[in-house]
């Protein structure tokens, strides 16, 4: 094995090792996210937004502030997020397992699988970008059916389900309201009561969506709420949390195109491994055959 070749299989047996140890991490984050377990760095990005809507359940007499304090967000990540991160941890698991296992010992099985797994992955990578570019809003609209179909369940601040929860999360952190627009509400939140507590002239948008805190939680009070104030966050969630992706754009940019040339390179060093182990096999050592023609003949 000639030194370029060997210092290829150590970088490449890292490389699968370093995947190794991520996708273990991940598994694990997957499944404490599917428990539901407490985790103290999300307690501490949640203390803010958490103080604001127990003032807010204070201040209007709607809701009970127990359910804000029972809440954690690893109980929205608990669903499918929960269950991508897990199915990804195990396809990074297997698919590193393989890179390594092939590249250290030449296993044939293990780099074919590795071959066949990374192509699968580099090819849906591609498609994906392509219809990001190309037809970016399939994209965006499929996600926003997703976001308003979790709409439907929102109650508002008496609410206790964890969509509810998550929304009124989501659209404090970071000063929205609904998926495109507030509306949204009026038109999807079929469970949501419009005149809670003590009011009893419908408001347009939850109060959660005020830019300015009700002081009390009377008809007036909540005056806020009503498309005549002028007092509501127009701007909806999906639109703020895409453009915050946007600003990063040029760094995702470069960390994609980064990853895409390590996987390149990853794929056709196994290659080169693969067929060098397919050649190893196919060539019989000299020793064993003279040995074998010397016992034949009785020497």
């Amino acid at each position: 094995m000639d030194s370029f070749t060997k210092g290829l299989k150590f970088f490449i047996v890292a490389l699968n090792f370093i995947l190794l140890f991520g996708s273990i991490v991940l598994l694990v984050f997957g499944i404490l996210f599917h428990t539901g377990a407490k985790l103290d760095f999300i307690e501490a990005l949640e203390t803010k937004t958490k103080d604001n809507i127990r003032d807010l359940i204070t201040t209007t007499g709607i809701g009970d502030v127990d359910n804000i304090d029972r809440f954690s967000f690893t109980q929205l990540l608990g669903g499918w997020i929960a269950h991508s991160m897990i199915g990804v941890a195990l396809c990074m698991f297997v698919l590193s397992f393989s890179g390594c296992c092939g590249a250290w010992y030449k296993v044939r099985i293990f780099l074919l699988i590795y071959i066949i797994v990374q192509s699968i992955i580099m090819f849906v990578e591609v498609l994906i970008l392509v219809l990001m570019f190309t037809v970016p809003i399939t994209i965006q609209g499929q996600i926003k059916r997703e976001m308003d179909f979790t709409i439907a369940d929102f109650q508002g601040l008496a609410g206790n389900n964890d969509r509810t929860l998550g929304w009124m999360f989501l659209m404090d952190y970071y000063e929205c309201c609904g998926t495109e627009t507030y509306k949204d509400f009026q038109n999807e939140a079929t469970v949501w009561d419009r005149t809670p507590g003590s009011i009893s002239t419908m408001i347009d948008a939850p109060l959660i969506c005020c830019k300015t805190i009700p002081i009390g939680g009377a008809d007036n009070d909540v005056g806020c709420a009503r498309e005549a104030s002028k007092d509501i966050y127009t701007e909806g969630c999906f639109d703020v949390i895409w453009n915050k992706v946007l600003e990063k754009s040029m760094y995702t940019y470069v960390v994609i195109g980064n990853v895409f040339l390590l996987q390149i390179l990853l794929l056709l060093s196994s290659i080169k491994f693969y067929r060098d182990a397919k050649e190893k096999r196919k060539v019989r050592p000299l020793k064993p055959i003279l040995k074998k023609t010397k016992d034949n003949n009785g020497y």
